[in-house]
């Protein structure tokens, strides 16, 4: 039963990523021509931000959303 909760707790962190993603992904509209530039890649369109933008914010939305799990699980008395 623990590693279903386990389970469940882990998908409902990386489905609470997805919204906040787009958000936050929306919020650094300005940085990305910036990083863009620096790496050599098209970061902004016409229709917004790259695809690859949204994944990178989701990729660090999720480690860190897991380090934060792992870490209370780890302290967490058994």
């Amino acid at each position: 039963m623990a590693r279903v909760r386990e389970l469940l707790i882990a998908s409902s962190i990386l489905l609470l990523c997805l919204p906040l993603a787009v958000l936050l992904t929306l919020m650094l509209l300005p940085v990305w021509p910036r990083i863009g530039t620096a790496l050599g890649v098209a970061a902004v369109g016409p229709s917004g931000p790259a695809a690859w933008c949204f994944v990178l914010v989701y990729v660090l939305l999720a480690a860190i959303g897991a380090a934060i799990m792992l870490l209370r699980w780890r302290r967490a008395p058994r």
